[in-house]
């Protein structure tokens, strides 16, 4: 799958979401160590954010998805009942509420995110 490659963090401290210009890594371990963000003139370090992932989709209106988003769904095939829960990374691809492959659902909306919203996650218990 051919995608683009691009990031949102959320700056722990701020609580603010910001683009992502750049991710810094270490030569040695391959692992990152700060990101330049898209208005901040100085590189924050990686512990301070929490980097979200754009998942290569799109939802019914046209918005990105990324990994943390609180996403309205239903499933491909199915009774047409709606759902609501969070995109994450997991079994090397992007899933939904847990189990679903974000691939094998429609994506009706995005609500929020994890960070900023998570009440509407626990509204839906």
């Amino acid at each position: 799958m051919n995608r683009e490659h691009k990031f949102l963090a959320y700056h722990k401290q701020e609580q603010k979401m910001y683009y992502v210009r750049r991710i810094n890594f270490d030569a040695q371990t391959g692992l990152p160590y700060s990101v330049f963000l898209n208005t901040i003139p100085w590189d924050i370090g990686i512990n301070l954010v929490e980097l979200r992932e754009y998942t290569g989709r799109k939802d019914s209106k046209g918005t990105e998805i990324y990994e943390g988003d609180i996403v309205r769904f239903k499933l491909s095939e199915g009774t047409g009942a709606f759902f609501v829960g969070a995109v994450e990374y997991g079994k090397a691809e992007f899933i939904v509420d847990g189990t679903e492959n974000l691939s094998s659902v429609i994506v009706v909306g995005v609500l929020g995110n994890i960070y900023e919203n998570g009440h509407l996650l626990e509204e839906q218990e």
